[in-house]
């Protein structure tokens, strides 16, 4: 029985270049609400979360650069994405269900 995994950050990159990765899912939002989130998650001034986001979306493009030979603006490595501040966290987590009982059912 294969079971559903959900891997996040940079390691989900290195994971998502197994040949049998399954689906690969970016969960997207605005600068602006990242920064909002990040702002709440650290408890840290606006400017502080924008350098911290940046330093990280640096480093995601690096690592996706070396890995694929892609800019991940331009061509990422992802089946879906998903924007998260129109779909709340609930429709998100069928959406992810919905495409790994698809991909279970096809491989089977």
């Amino acid at each position: 029985m294969k079971t559903a995994s959900v891997i996040e950050g940079e390691v989900a990159i290195f994971a998502a270049k197994e040949k049998d990765k399954g689906v690969v899912v970016l969960l997207v939002a605005s600068k602006d609400e990242r920064i909002r989130r990040e702002t709440q998650k650290i408890h840290a001034p606006e400017f502080v979360a924008l350098k911290e986001l940046e330093e990280r979306d640096r480093e995601v493009a690096k690592i996706t650069k070396r890995l694929y030979g892609v800019d991940i603006s331009k061509l990422p490595p992802f089946d879906v994405a998903i924007n998260t501040e129109r779909i709340p966290p609930e429709k998100i987590v069928k959406i992810i269900s919905l495409l790994h009982e698809k991909e279970k059912t096809e491989k089977a």
